[in-house]
């Protein structure tokens, strides 16, 4: 047996503080409390079946990338080791230039871990969404404009990835349903052509 033992388990709930106190403070593009942000992705999660460690890994998806938070304090909040684990592999190094973000981070992910990748699949659809896209957001905030292209990219192949080593995934059927009826497609309007990488869509279609 292990000498180290894990401790009580977090409920949801008290990772949802723990997200809450971490975020403290920070805005979304959209100008809403960042908290707002894991917080519908969790809820999403929930409405599709996903069970609390899929919920807290989303509630603190970005806490160890955006906050001061470190593993250790995930580990004593009562965040099991493979979900700490996954929460780092979801984190990645401030600034990190879009031409880097499909090398050096998604397919780090894509080849890791397949429950991260549906984290992340959460993550995407949700900083995609017309809220964080509308014209007045990517004007804010130009540097945005060019990551947009990336994360459809990532967006498809990600769900590609998940839907070859776990079709049955829930999150990747939802999504390719959503894209069907047209809920989810490029709006060029809103991502410039020449922010898009030089990669054929699988699942993504336009507007």
């Amino acid at each position: 047996m292990s000498v180290v033992k894990q401790l009580l388990i977090a409920s949801v709930a008290e990772v949802d503080a723990f997200a809450e106190r971490a975020h403290l403070g920070q805005k979304r593009l959209s100008g809403r409390d960042y908290i707002n942000h894991p917080r519908e992705m969790r809820k999403r999660a929930e409405e599709l079946g996903y069970g609390d460690s899929t919920q807290r890994e989303l509630l603190l998806h970005d806490t160890v990338e955006d906050t001061k938070t470190q593993a250790q304090d995930l580990r004593s909040l009562g965040v099991p080791e493979a979900e700490t684990q996954r929460i780092l592999l979801l984190s990645h190094a401030r600034g990190l230039h879009r031409r880097l973000y499909i090398p050096n981070y998604i397919v780090r992910i894509m080849e890791s871990d397949i429950d991260a990748s549906e984290d992340k699949l959460f993550d995407l659809e949700h900083n995609l969404d017309t809220e964080q896209l509308t014209s007045e957001a990517l004007t804010a905030k130009p540097s945005r404009v060019e990551k947009v292209g990336v994360q459809w990219q990532a967006l498809d192949m990600l769900m590609g990835a998940v839907e070859q080593e776990r079709p049955e995934s829930t999150i990747v059927h939802d999504l390719k349903d959503r894209i069907a009826r047209g809920i989810i497609a490029i709006n060029f309007e809103l991502t410039p052509v020449s922010t898009l990488p030089d990669y054929n869509f699988r699942y993504l279609q336009a507007a």
